[in-house]
């Protein structure tokens, strides 16, 4: 029977040797003596929220107060986009130019 791969093939104890090799860098390098215990890395996540409730609240009132922004902002725009000039065929037009105009600005 064979002990400790002496008598093996170079190609069947290869994984033995570079394990050998690995401890003997350890030794070296004196970090045989104790594994450094591995930190939990943190989450990817941004959330400072400690609950859903909070975070809830809180995503209402970025929405009240955004809403609150557009509603004065609103008049005015649509008081700006109705003078710009519609290019388009009269009997080809579906939307208003001011509402496409208005989707295109939300949605950029």
């Amino acid at each position: 029977m064979r002990s400790n791969g002496e008598n093996l093939p170079r190609r069947e104890r290869r994984p033995e040797l570079i394990k050998q090799k690995k401890l003997e860098r350890k030794k070296a390098m004196g970090e045989d003596k104790k594994e450094k215990p591995k930190k939990l890395k943190p989450t990817n996540a941004k959330n400072h929220h400690a609950t859903v409730e909070e975070e809830k609240e809180a995503r209402q009132e970025t929405t009240e107060a955004l809403l609150k922004v557009l509603r004065s902002l609103l008049p005015t725009l649509l008081r700006t986009l109705s003078k710009i000039e519609d290019p388009r065929e009269p009997r080809k037009i579906k939307h208003k130019m001011t509402l496409l105009l208005l989707y295109g600005i939300i949605m950029f």
